[in-house]
């Protein structure tokens, strides 16, 4: 009995545990679905920035060649406006003069045909008349002078006939020349009007363009400030310079703002400058030049601004095994707004998903945890006052705890793509790619 009921639990067991292997697979599945779900949206929108910037920077050239072009157009239309009227204009008094010809012509042609009849009347009472007496010698002579008289209409209508066709053969020539003329500025004028709401779609498209930019480079200075509050309040840099940082970004986004009201109202005047000079019928002046560059008063961005140490100890280990850079260190001035911003770290992107990331240097872990603007965050403490931070992580190593103590290549955690590295010495920043080997 002992060993049925033995028997009777293994089997249970046997089936719970090959239950439960099989719905833990089942999640292990699913999560890994997710993840690389997660890891395809990622991806996608990793280059959004530099994407918008070009998508800026194209729209900007398109919108310069587009005003070129439509310059040009613009003074063949005002010239072409005024002669496409005038020769509707011209156009219609053709047909008007084309009307009373036809109508002329055939009034001359019945007058003549009626002048004919009579003509052949004369010539029939001339021939019936054969009696030599005075009266018929008088009637001879009248018929004569009549014929003559006859004669001489009949040549006057043909000549005036023939002139009046000649005269109509010129206007239908004439015509189908303004015609054609009118054809050819319709097309013209068809085109200008094309290209001008093509202009307004490439503007439509670059404000939209701009206001993600703008999104995406405020969002990028603050993920620069989260990092900086969270070295500061572990006294890796100090207070002093950041709040003279979050001073600077308070100041950049200012000028964003600035600068993207500035441009907004420059193509809201010259468009209004544009359809007062239409409405008008004056010509239409489009912006075929780059905007000149105000001179300012030159800036100071050296160590004293950013203090930077100048690494120059020997290389150590990578945090990520395959890998390149795709955001560098130091000053770089922004392609749309060109202001100028300090990257005070290198952003790494792995060629494989789901990498794993590694301690670059034996030391102590000062900071794991999150961070709303930069994901996961590992901070480390090396000796000589020397630091390196790890910040984009997806995933934090479980055993890594703040007061860990880890050797170099020890794994801290994980990211889907990126990393964001950096490292500072005597609370200064350190190029990353002097103290790194790629």
């Amino acid at each position: 009995m002992f060993n049925i009921i033995k028997k009777y639990l293994f089997i249970s067991i046997f089936f719970s545990s090959l239950i439960f292997a099989l719905s833990t697979e089942k999640k292990i599945k699913s999560s890994k679905n997710n993840l690389n779900k997660s890891l395809e949206i990622e991806k996608k929108t990793t280059t959004q920035l530099d994407k918008i910037a070009k998508d800026i920077e194209d729209a900007q050239n398109d919108n310069i060649e587009l005003n070129r072009k439509l310059s040009l157009l613009s003074d063949e239309y005002q010239k072409n406006e005024s002669s496409y009227n005038k020769s509707k204009e011209i156009l219609s008094k053709f047909d008007k003069n084309l009307k009373e010809i036809s109508r002329e012509i055939d009034d001359k042609k019945d007058k003549y045909i009626n002048l004919l009849a009579q003509q052949f009347s004369v010539i029939h009472a001339m021939t019936q008349s054969h009696e030599a007496n005075r009266e018929s010698i008088i009637k001879q002579e009248m018929y004569k002078l009549y014929k003559i008289y006859n004669d001489q209409e009949l040549k006057y209508l043909q000549k005036q006939i023939l002139n009046w066709k000649k005269q109509k053969k010129e206007i239908i020539k004439d015509r189908i020349v303004i015609k054609h003329k009118i054809n050819k500025l319709s097309q013209q004028r068809d085109k200008y009007k094309r290209n001008r709401e093509e202009k307004k779609n490439i503007l439509n498209k670059l404000e939209s363009n701009e206001d993600r930019y703008k999104a995406k480079l405020q969002e990028t200075l603050d993920k620069q400030n989260a990092l900086r509050s969270t070295l500061a309040d572990l006294n890796i840099i100090h207070r002093k310079e950041l709040a003279e940082e979050k001073r600077r970004i308070k100041e950049q986004k200012a000028r964003i703002i600035a600068e993207r009201k500035r441009k907004r109202a420059e193509r809201k005047k010259r468009r209004l400058e544009r359809a007062k000079a239409r409405k008008a019928g004056k010509k239409v002046v489009y912006n075929t030049k780059k905007r000149k560059k105000k001179k300012r008063k030159k800036k100071k961005y050296s160590s004293n601004r950013h203090k930077v140490y100048s690494y120059k100890g020997a290389k150590t280990i990578s945090p990520l095994k395959s890998s390149r850079v795709v955001k560098s260190f130091g000053s770089y001035i922004d392609p749309i707004y060109k202001i100028r911003i300090f990257n005070e770290s290198v952003t790494l992107k792995s060629s494989t998903k789901n990498a794993k990331v590694f301690n670059v240097l034996n030391g102590k872990v000062v900071f794991a945890g999150n961070s709303s603007m930069l994901g996961k965050v590992v901070v480390v403490a090396h000796g000589r006052r020397m630091h390196t931070i790890y910040a984009g992580l997806s995933k934090i190593a479980p055993n890594l705890k703040k007061g860990s103590r880890i050797q170099k290549g020890y794994v801290i955690g994980k990211i889907s793509r990126k990393l964001i590295f950096e490292a500072t010495k005597n609370s200064k920043h350190i190029n990353p790619m002097k103290l790194i080997r790629i």
